[in-house]
C-alpha cells in the first residue's frame, strides 16, 4: 500500500488523497480551496479508479471539474450527499456500512460534520481511517465511532486546541451584544447548528436567509438521516417560527456567505459594516484575502470559532477508539511534531507527503515515509 498526500499537508488547503493497492488507485476526496486559489497539483497523478466524497464542502469537494485529469472515475457519494449537490455519474456509499471499491473493502461511518457527510476506513492491511472531517460533539449532525486502525489521517484543522466546548459557546453568546447581530455560516454546516443552538440557548428564533431557509428544508427531507435522533423534529419547528427575511433584519441574523464575497451575508455586512447598532461575528475559517479576513483586520467584525472539526477531546476520543500506531496530521497548516509526539506518545507522528507499505516487516503492515 502507498498513500500520497497530494494536498491537506502542512496547509488548511483542499484536500486530496491517493490511495494506491495492488494496482488500484483510489482518490480519497478532490477539493478546492478555502484560501482564494488553492488547488490539487493533479500534474502526474494519471488516472484513478474511483473517487470517494466523504462530504460536499468546497474543500472536499470543489473540484469536480477536474475530474477529466484523473480519467472521469466513477464518483462515490452517499445518497443524501447526492441528493443535495449536483455530482457527476458514480456509484452510492452508504452512511453507515460496508461496501468494496475496486476490490478494497471499506467501511464507513457518519462524521458529525455536514449533511451525507461520513468518514472512510480501508481494509487494508491492518486499517487506514481517513477522517474527512469529524465532529463527535456536533448536537446536529450524528457521529458513528470508526473502528481500529493502525494508520489515521485526521483532520487536525484546530491543531492540538485544548479550550472546552462550553468555552466556545459562551464566547459566542457574550458577543451577540447588538441589536443585529449577522452570523455568516454555510447551510450544509454550521447554519442549522447556530439556528438551533441560539434558538433553544437564548429563546430567540435568528432570522435565516432565504438561501439557509430553503438547504435547511432540503436537509429536513433528503439528509435527514445524517442528523442526530430527534433533531429533525426540533430544526423543523425553528423552521416553522423563523421570522421572514427583510432587506434590513434586526435581531439574530444566520446567512449564508461564510467568507463574504458573496450571497445574502456579503450583502449584509457591507450595509452593515460601519453600524453601531450591528455586529458581525465570524464563526469559522477565514481565508486570507477575503472580505472577512479584511473586516477582521479592520476590527470592524469579531471571530467567535464555533467548533466543527476535532478540538483536543474530540481528538483523544479518536485516537482511545482507533488505536493508531501512526497519525497523519491534516489541514493544520503549521503542525509541531513535538507536540503531537508529547500528546499521543508512543504513536509515530507522520509529517511527509508519502507513506508506503514496508514489504520487509512482519508480513508488511508497518509503513514507513519514502520520497514522492
Amino acid at each position: 500500500m502507498r498513500v500520497r498526500i497530494l494536498s491537506g499537508l502542512f496547509a488548511k488547503g483542499p484536500a486530496a488523497i491517493l490511495v494506491e493497492v495492488a494496482g488500484r488507485r483510489l482518490l480519497l476526496d478532490l477539493g478546492r480551496g478555502p484560501e482564494p486559489g488553492a488547488e490539487v497539483p493533479l500534474a502526474g497523478t494519471g488516472p484513478v479508479d474511483a473517487l470517494l466524497l466523504t462530504h460536499g464542502h468546497v474543500d472536499h469537494a470543489g473540484a469536480i471539474d477536474r475530474l477529466g485529469e484523473l480519467g472521469f472515475p466513477p464518483v462515490w457519494a452517499t445518497a443524501e450527499l447526492r441528493a443535495l449537490r449536483d455530482l457527476p455519474p458514480g456509484r452510492t456509499l452508504p452512511l453507515s456500512g460496508a461496501v468494496e471499491i475496486a476490490g478494497v473493502p471499506i467501511r464507513i461511518g457518519r462524521a458529525g460534520h455536514a449533511p451525507g457527510g461520513v468518514w472512510l476506513h480501508l481494509g487494508v492491511g491492518e486499517g487506514l481511517l481517513y477522517t474527512g472531517d469529524p465532529f463527535d460533539r456536533s448536537e446536529v449532525w450524528a457521529f458513528d465511532p470508526p473502528p481500529p486502525a493502525a494508520t489515521l489521517l485526521v483532520d487536525a484543522s484546530y491543531g492540538l486546541d485544548p479550550t472546552p466546548l462550553e468555552a466556545r459557546r459562551a464566547a459566542l453568546l457574550a458577543a451577540l451584544d447588538r441589536p443585529r447581530v449577522l452570523l455568516p455560516a454555510p447551510a450544509d454546516g454550521r447554519g442549522p447548528e447556530l439556528s438551533l443552538f441560539l434558538g433553544e440557548a437564548r429563546g430567540e428564533v435568528p432570522v435565516l436567509c432565504p438561501r439557509t431557509r430553503d438547504r435547511l428544508a432540503k436537509i429536513l427531507g433528503a439528509a435527514r438521516a445524517s442528523l442526530r435522533e430527534g433533531v429533525a423534529e426540533r430544526l423543523a419547528a425553528l423552521l416553522d417560527r423563523t421570522p421572514a427575511w427583510s432587506d434590513d433584519p434586526s435581531g439574530l441574523v444566520i446567512a449564508e456567505g461564510a467568507k463574504l464575497d458573496q450571497g445574502p451575508a456579503a450583502e449584509l455586512a457591507r450595509a452593515w459594516a460601519d453600524r453601531d447598532d450591528a455586529r458581525i461575528v465570524l464563526t469559522g475559517h477565514v481565508p486570507r484575502g477575503s472580505p472577512a479576513h479584511e473586516l477582521l483586520r479592520r476590527g470592524t467584525a469579531l471571530h467567535r470559532r464555533w467548533p466543527v472539526h476535532p478540538d483536543r477531546t474530540t481528538l483523544d476520543a479518536l485516537v482511545a477508539a482507533v488505536r493508531p500506531r501512526r497519525i497523519v496530521p491534516l489541514f493544520d497548516p503549521a503542525p509541531e511534531p513535538a507536540a503531537w509526539a508529547a500528546a499521543f506518545p508512543g504513536v509515530a507522528i507522520h509529517l511527509e507527503p508519502t507513506l508506503a507499505r514496508d514489504e520487509g516487516r512482519g508480513g508488511g503492515h508497518a509503513i514507513v515515509t519514502t520520497g514522492l
